[in-house]
């Protein structure tokens, strides 16, 4: 019996609601059943940017995590069966509502059921999914961002969840439900296991998790699945990312299969305009290392979106430009990347300064850096790059201290001509120089 693959996620209407829109209908495109589950508030205001009735399932508010956070974030056991009745004996993936599938076709859900009946998926990160290369491989191995389960894995999540003191607190969007719904999957219970998906695409963006106190509600139950000694919430989260990463290591030839099969970049992608086109070539003339990583119109494409920004992500463009992991050449990218949103601004939308917000971190930060990235090494100048081009970028705030720390630093030309034509940008606004 052939069964429709089902997909659910929360999709959060106060929130990036475009993004996750396309994302959701990305979805839809495949064949997949997809829903959102949220509140009957949240599901209203979905209905107003065009999802139907069919498209959504509405949560009690005791199915949601109100009561403990304050937000009424969907919990994931009551959302598990609420999966199961919708999958009706088929496949189901539970996933984040910001991920979008690179996927040819819902043949792909099934052939991941296939392989191991319950499978916890890292997403893949980058620029923007028009962007995303089938060569490039960036996985997000922190977290977990996907889980894909066969109706018999299913039935075996849930009443081992039942048994985890963590499993009435989990809940979309909250740290540590995703590590331990990982730790379950790989637990020999379940049987299933950890992979890079290698077509779930994530924007990058800013992290919004602040604090882990949360965390260390899912140590007790880590620690049993895994065998670990998990002393407190920063060095556990350590721990569980290394395992990630280590079975993602261990199943790359699932992942490179499943990615060989039903990779599809998204289509109907316009073709970028002059200006974006002119930005490409003028970083590509300024760095011509860059063609051998990154095509002219991917960055023309990213240049497109930035544009019609009311300020660039730094986020974006580093996810974008930060292709070649050695420090030393990763220094030139995340030039590339500060002067790449230097050149995508419009003029008038924003303005540097040369003040700093009372309050703020930067000396703090500074220091951290001095303290744990000895002078003349490639880490020390790598991290006063990103933080030049963060506070410029996404903070409007111009250091010319940094920028002679990162002048007196070059080592070649390209790095000199890069600094000489982002001052050349700086120059453009109106109280920084």
């Amino acid at each position: 019996m052939q069964f429709t693959p089902v997909v659910v996620t929360s999709i959060n209407p106060f929130g990036r609601i475009a993004h996750q829109l396309r994302c959701f209908q990305a979805w839809k495109d495949l064949g997949v059943r997809v829903y959102s589950v949220n509140i009957s508030e949240e599901a209203a205001k979905l209905r107003e940017v065009g999802l139907s009735d069919a498209d959504l399932i509405e949560l009690a508010p005791g199915e949601t995590g109100k009561n403990m956070y304050r937000i009424p974030v969907p919990r994931i056991l009551p959302v598990l069966y609420r999966v199961r009745h919708a999958a009706a004996g088929g496949p189901a993936m539970l996933v984040n509502s910001d991920l979008f599938p690179a996927i040819r076709s819902a043949a792909a859900l099934q052939h991941w059921a296939n392989r191991a009946g319950a499978l916890a998926l890292t997403r893949e990160e980058c620029a923007s999914p028009e962007t995303h290369d089938f060569l490039v491989n960036r996985p997000y191995r922190g977290g977990l961002d996907a889980f894909l389960f066969s109706a018999e894995k299913l039935d075996l999540i849930i009443p081992a969840l039942h048994d985890c003191a963590a499993a009435e607190r989990m809940a979309f969007g909250i740290p540590g439900w995703d590590y331990l719904m990982g730790m379950l999957v790989r637990s020999p219970q379940i049987g299933g296991m950890i992979a890079d998906s290698g077509m779930l695409l994530h924007e990058s963006h800013a992290a919004t998790y602040n604090t882990m106190d949360e965390f260390a509600h899912y140590l007790p139950d880590m620690a049993r699945l895994t065998g670990l000694t998990l002393a407190d919430p920063t060095s556990a989260a350590a721990q569980i990312a290394e395992l990630i990463m280590r079975d993602c290591q261990k199943n790359t030839g699932i992942s490179a299969i499943a990615k060989a099969l039903y990779y599809q970049p998204p289509q109907d992608q316009a073709a970028p305009g002059p200006r974006a086109t002119t930005i490409a070539q003028t970083l590509l003339d300024l760095s011509p290392a860059l063609s051998w990583l990154l095509k002219g119109p991917a960055i023309a494409r990213l240049a497109e979106r930035e544009m019609a920004s009311p300020r660039p992500s730094f986020s974006r463009a580093s996810a974008l430009f930060e292709v070649n992991p050695d420090p030393q050449y990763r220094f030139t990218q995340r030039l590339c990347a500060t002067l790449f949103c230097l050149m995508c601004r419009n003029p008038g939308s924003w303005t540097l300064t040369t003040r700093y917000p009372e309050g703020n971190l930067h000396g703090k930060v500074i220091r951290i850096i001095l303290e744990n990235c000895p002078e003349g090494s490639p880490m020390r100048r790598l991290e006063f790059a990103q933080i030049f081009g963060s506070e410029m970028i996404d903070h409007g705030i111009f250091n010319p201290r940094l920028y002679n720390y990162l002048v007196e630093s070059c080592e070649t030309d390209e790095e000199r001509a890069l600094l000489a034509a982002i001052w050349t940008n700086i120059r453009s606004f109106s109280d920084a120089a």
